[in-house]
């Protein structure tokens, strides 16, 4: 898991992220900002095949993130959804676990999400620099990450949709923070 740790991560594959608008910090995240809004850098495109499978979805894909004993169903900052770009400000602030070094993570996505492709992006506490990257294909579960794996003892993982040609490479992200006691 080198990829996670900062530096470790060759800029070509960094992710292009844009602010997100500024809202009361009563609501923000760990410190004190909103998910960003996240772009794959590699601007897949999904095979025509993959889209008539998968065909319109009315609902977002789901992600649910399990560490011990807690399990949390995560809710999309933003999503491509029937071919227009989906955002939502008004959403829960994402969710962050209290857990400790060195436990498992694992990360479940719906089908119609793995079809698609994903990855996990491993950002600082702010959300604000990204500091890893893996890539996860087309699985629909990934446990190959733990608590310790990032430096630092506050960061967010966000489940990052791989794009495809609809919403012009607006891609769906689900963040969840973790604060990794001592």
């Amino acid at each position: 898991m080198d990829c996670v740790h900062r530096g470790g991560l060759a800029d070509s594959h960094r992710r292009h992220v844009h602010p997100h608008r500024q809202q009361d910090p009563a609501e923000k995240g760990l410190g004190g900002q909103r998910p960003a809004l996240v772009r794959p850098a590699h601007g897949a495109i999904l095979p025509v095949l993959v889209l008539l499978l998968t065909g319109c979805s009315s609902q977002p894909a789901t992600v649910t993130v399990s560490v011990g004993t807690q399990s949390q169903e995560l809710s999309p900052t933003q999503y491509c959804l029937d071919g227009e770009p989906r955002f939502y400000p008004d959403a829960e602030r994402p969710v962050v676990l209290r857990v400790a070094p060195g436990e498992p993570i694992t990360i479940e996505v719906s089908a119609e999400l793995a079809e698609s492709g994903w990855q996990v992006q491993i950002f600082d506490e702010t959300l604000e620099e990204q500091i890893g990257q893996v890539p996860v294909g087309n699985e629909t579960v990934f446990d190959d990450i733990t608590t310790s794996d990032a430096r630092p003892p506050a960061y967010f993982l966000v489940v990052v949709q791989d794009a495809g040609s609809d919403c012009e490479g607006l891609s769906g992200a689900w963040p969840i923070g973790f604060v990794r006691e001592r």
